[in-house]
């Protein structure tokens, strides 16, 4: 039997939700602008701003009042698009980091791809998810520079194989080919950056593979599999299980 899935959902409760508030509306180190515009709106509308957490998401929530018109909705569009912008922003940078430092050394094709599928559909762009792919390429060719045309020991040796076996996972998985990678590890060795911007995965090349991998039953599978978990565990919580 399918299980329904309902979205968690805590206002404003979580230190994330505070945090990402705090920073939007104008804490600390926020923006006092942002700030303004929202007191205003509302004031002026009787539409009022939450940030709201939904599975571990924070996300902009918007609470109508009686003597909201159609005017005054349509005039806080533009102001409510830019901060979800800047939420998601603000949190899916650092989910994306953390995330790519968490894999350092990607073990199978489905686990990188599904990752990154992970990611933009959580509201990564998919040219954030190429230059991300390319720091993580250049980090790479960054530890391998550091045994280029140099004599090394058996554990070193050991070490320069498998960022190599890693290097060449991450093109193959993303059916790049063609890097030149002895010409990168040069422009690392006299101070360059080893690829234009936008090399050696654009955000076309991350659009396509993505797109491919959907279309996958392995990646349906999973889906239907996290799916079905994340109901189990809402079941539990509520104490029908």
């Amino acid at each position: 039997m399918e299980i329904e899935y309902k979205p968690v959902l805590v206002e404003e409760k979580t230190k994330n939700a505070i945090a990402i508030r705090n920073e939007i509306r104008g804490g600390k180190k926020g923006d006092f602008v942002n700030a303004a515009e929202i007191q205003l709106l509302e004031q002026l509308s009787d539409i009022v701003v939450h940030f709201v957490e939904i599975d571990g998401l924070v996300k902009v929530m918007l609470e109508i009042g009686n003597k909201t018109t159609h005017k005054d909705f349509r005039d806080a569009i533009p102001n409510i698009l830019k901060w979800r912008d800047e939420v998601q922003e603000k949190q899916f940078d650092k989910i994306a980091a953390k995330l790519f430092h968490n894999i350092p050394k990607p073990t199978n094709p489905e686990e990188f791809l599904e990752l990154l599928s992970y990611l933009q559909e959580h509201g990564i762009s998919y040219t954030k998810l190429a230059e991300r792919t390319n720091e993580l390429i250049r980090n790479i060719l960054i530890d391998i520079s550091k045994y280029h045309k140099k004599g090394v020991s058996t554990e070193q040796l050991i070490e320069l194989t498998l960022l190599t076996q890693q290097l060449n996972f991450i093109l193959s998985t993303l059916n790049i080919k063609g890097v030149d990678t002895e010409y990168a590890l040069e422009q690392i060795t006299v101070g360059k950056p080893p690829f234009d911007k936008g090399y050696p995965v654009s955000r076309y090349k991350m659009i396509e593979v993505l797109r491919a991998w959907r279309k996958n039953k392995q990646h349906i599978m999973v889906k239907n599999t996290l799916k079905k978990a994340k109901g189990l565990q809402e079941k539990r919580a509520a104490g029908k299980v």
